[in-house]
């Protein structure tokens, strides 16, 4: 809060835009910073002398490394534009506000020109997962440990900056492109912030304690995952429904464990991945299969996958993707024998692929995916 604070102090008192007789006091700086310390003041003497050394000497940066408004200059921005913000509650209404990303910080205006010389709110992405909201255009900011953000907010002229107290910010760019790149660029932000890489070290790790960096209870964070090993679409029949349904296949891998997640949409395993919100529909450890087989099911292919409690079974209608998810459970289930990895043969695919393409002409639904190697 005290170094926000003095990035306001430094521009309100040397910027151009700003009438003398508006530019900000002794008083109202030493009164902005009430209770930011834990719930305690900061000393004044602090306060004062901190001001003195902004008024006399302005903190100057590279031109190059600059972005300015008409009232306030940003240091190394990495994106200014508009986006909308949905307020609190289930019937909040939508706002369109000025955000300027710069050093792992997010502010917003309510336009470029903002009268105002402070933000309207601050929002460090320190402890912040960034994801994909519901929406083909929505971003998600959420905490990482499951507790509230970090966040301050402009109430007004000569009231102090408020401490937020929300758990997560929706945000709605104008379509899905632009959507991408504040995205990526909010998670590379996020991602580079000394106190996001520690709390992601405590979880991984099993360290975080109750009560810590906002953690109502232990085990209360959200899942932290690594970039899926594989990912794409087949068909899965449940133990007790036998009917098909399709599915989005993602496999993540660890030190302990290497999962095969299944999700409704790609849409809730990109959620999952980026915000750590468990929205799978079920999971499956790799290390436990001990015989992988092909049979057929009237015009279905299926890939059986058996463990010492159930057998899962999957399906696709396409050569490729069949040949490529027999390759990745090939490759992550180490309790496979090499006989058992070898009775599936190529020609066995080939042939598999045949009575696919023919099942798809008769009518049956295509399983599509998405391919990446190992």
């Amino acid at each position: 809060m005290l170094a926000f604070s003095i990035i306001m102090l430094n521009t309100d008192i040397h910027s151009k835009n700003i009438p003398d007789n508006k530019k900000m006091s002794i008083d109202e700086f030493v009164r902005n910073n009430r209770g930011i310390d834990d719930g305690q003041d900061v000393p004044k003497e602090m306060l004062v002398g901190i001001y003195e050394d902004i008024k006399r000497d302005e903190i100057l940066m590279k031109e190059s490394d600059m972005y300015e408004s008409d009232v306030v200059t940003f240091v190394a921005p990495s994106r200014a534009g508009w986006l909308e913000k949905r307020g609190k509650g289930t019937m909040a209404n939508w706002k369109r506000h000025w955000f300027v990303l710069a050093d792992s910080c997010l502010y917003y205006f309510l336009k470029p020109t903002d009268d105002d010389t402070l933000p309207r709110c601050i929002i460090p992405l320190d402890n912040v997962r960034v994801g994909r909201g519901h929406g083909s255009t929505e971003i998600q900011l959420t905490s990482a440990s499951g507790g509230h953000m970090k966040s301050c907010k402009n109430v007004g002229e000569g009231v102090p900056m408020e401490q937020g107290t929300r758990k997560e910010f929706i945000l709605r760019a104008e379509n899905n492109a632009e959507r991408e790149q504040w995205v990526r660029l909010l998670q590379s932000n996020a991602d580079r912030t000394p106190v996001q890489k520690r709390m992601m070290e405590k979880i991984h790790n099993g360290k975080v304690l109750a009560g810590e960096e906002g953690l109502g209870e232990l085990g209360a964070a959200p899942i932290d995952l690594p970039p899926p090993k594989a990912e794409g679409w087949m068909k899965k029949r449940g133990e007790n429904n036998t009917g098909w349904r399709m599915r989005y296949f993602c496999v993540f891998e660890d030190d302990n464990s290497t999962m095969l997640y299944y999700f409704g949409s790609k849409e809730m395993a990109q959620r999952m991945i980026d915000l750590g919100e468990e929205t799978h529909k079920g999971c499956l450890d790799l290390r436990e299969v001990v015989k992988m087989s092909m049979t057929k099911d009237r015009r279905d292919v299926v890939l059986d996958l058996v463990t010492n409690l159930r057998t899962w079974h999957f399906s696709t209608n396409e050569k490729e993707v069949l040949a490529y998810w027999i390759e990745i459970f090939t490759i992550c289930c180490p309790k496979i024998n090499d006989d058992e990895r070898g009775s599936i043969s190529e020609e066995a695919v080939i042939e598999a692929g045949k009575a696919a393409e023919k099942a798809v002409a008769a009518g049956s639904p295509k399983a599509g995916g998405r391919h990446y190697s190992l």
